[in-house]
């Protein structure tokens, strides 16, 4: 089972400055990095896309109640 808190910590720290779509999650640096070494870690002998990790951690937040999709960004939930 692979820990992603330290990532999560890191999206909603991204989030929570202003509302950001998908694109501009996917190109900050320091997210990036995080999510290739969570791909990089993965069991099935192949990685795992970035993009793929940061759709999969973004549903998870959204479906824990921390974050919603408003139209056309991610933000976080009062």
């Amino acid at each position: 089972m692979t820990d992603y808190s330290k990532f999560d910590k890191a999206l909603l720290a991204a989030i929570i400055s202003k509302p950001k779509n998908f694109t501009e999650l996917t190109t900050m640096r320091p997210l990036v990095a995080l999510a290739q070494s969570l791909g990089a870690k993965n069991g099935f002998g192949h990685p795992v896309p970035t993009d793929r990790i940061f759709d999969r951690r973004l549903q998870a937040l959204r479906r824990a109640g921390k974050i919603r999709y408003a139209g056309t960004k991610w933000e976080i939930l009062p």
